[in-house]
């Protein structure tokens, strides 16, 4: 694969976790991977990034960590 179709597939998966939090208001890793089709530790890697960027916020520690939208 190209560094593009990568990049695009990234942003797509970005988007979709973006989605289920609009939709859900907030959930786990597992939750999100289970719902979007991915593995656990590619979904932890893109919230990651996501929170890094500020488009998601993290609650919680270890197991009980949460993602959700930031209110604005």
């Amino acid at each position: 694969k190209t560094t593009t179709q990568q990049t695009a597939k990234t942003i797509e998966n970005k988007n979709k976790i973006l989605n289920f939090l609009d939709q859900n208001g907030a959930g786990m890793t597992s939750e999100i991977a289970k719902a979007i089709g991915l593995s656990i530790p590619r979904t932890r890697t893109l919230l990651s990034e996501l929170v890094g960027t500020g488009e998601i916020v993290a609650t919680g520690e270890g197991r009980a960590r949460r993602y959700c939208l930031p209110d604005n």
